[in-house]
């Protein structure tokens, strides 16, 4: 999804912050995807490639991506252009405003990342919760936003402050301090 747009976007390999005329969109892409790799050790190479090929085929791909429990989402743009195959779930308006919504995504120019640290699905477990338990009005968003704080505070010192640090810095191609 495209989220707001700003007229300021820190810039980390000068570490200050650029100002633009008119705002920068950026799509969030969430953590997560599926890889596929064939150990150079393997005796079957060429099969398993044929394999992995046939998997992310545009056919069989396209099929996985509308098909609920594949965990598979459109990541194609060939995915987001065969209405056909979205017209067993969604009205004509409904495929092309969430296929839309994923091609825009996935041809963004700028894209905000995920989380990606050890203990991401911990991370987002807290937050989830306390975001259901404010939607449903059972605390305040401020209260949520306060459990929040304190979970991830718990979990960053159970995981090392300076180890999240680290795999963060990693994570977005910046030097270690």
């Amino acid at each position: 999804a495209v989220l707001p747009s700003a007229t300021e976007v820190y810039n980390y390999k000068t570490g200050e912050w650029d100002s633009y005329d008119t705002p920068i969109d950026t799509s969030f892409m969430a953590f997560g995807g599926w890889q596929a790799a064939v150990p150079a050790s393997s005796k079957k190479q060429e099969a398993a490639w044929d394999f992995i090929s046939t998997l992310s085929s545009p056919e069989v791909s396209g099929q996985a991506a509308v098909t609920g429990g594949t965990g598979v989402n459109p990541y194609r743009i060939s995915h987001t252009t065969d209405m056909e195959r979205w017209s067993k779930l969604f009205s004509e308006r409904e495929a092309q405003e969430y296929l839309g919504a994923q091609r825009d995504a996935v041809t963004a120019d700028n894209v905000a990342l995920d989380m990606r640290l050890p203990g991401y699905f911990s991370y987002t477990e807290i937050l989830e919760i306390e975001l259901s338990r404010a939607l449903a009005g059972d605390i305040t968003p401020q209260e949520a936003l306060d459990t929040v704080a304190a979970g991830w505070n718990d979990l960053t010192e159970q995981f090392g402050r300076d180890s999240q640090l680290a795999a963060y810095r990693a994570s977005m191609g910046l030097p270690q301090k």
